[in-house]
């Protein structure tokens, strides 16, 4: 899903820049923000994932996680993000809600 939205965001800002919009007024988070209003989006998703983290000494740490998104009617977001591997983070989730009006509030269980 992430890829979907980065992929559309670019394809948003390059089509607004291409029309004439100013190209300075399109920061990230705002072409994010314009994907988020023009797609469609099922409104319950369920992804595994992996993460591979790097440290700058090249040093890999993977863990493995479950992503839980919903989209409620009223534009709020909500992600819990629950880590499974490695044994020492396992249980440790992540809660992150997105208010229509750009209000956002995140939580560590």
């Amino acid at each position: 899903m992430i890829t979907v939205l980065l992929l559309s965001a670019m394809l948003i800002g390059a089509s607004e820049v291409q029309t004439g919009a100013d190209s300075a007024d399109w920061s990230g988070h705002k072409i994010i923000l314009t994907s988020l209003q023009k797609h469609q989006y099922y409104p319950y998703v369920f992804e595994q994932q992996t993460m591979i983290l790097i440290d700058q000494h090249g040093h890999r740490d993977v863990r493995s996680v479950r992503r839980f998104s919903r989209l409620d009617e009223d534009g709020t977001a909500r992600f819990v993000l629950v880590f499974d591997y490695p044994e020492e983070v396992s249980g440790v989730s992540l809660l992150v809600e997105q208010q229509p009006e750009q209000v956002r509030s995140s939580q560590i269980y």
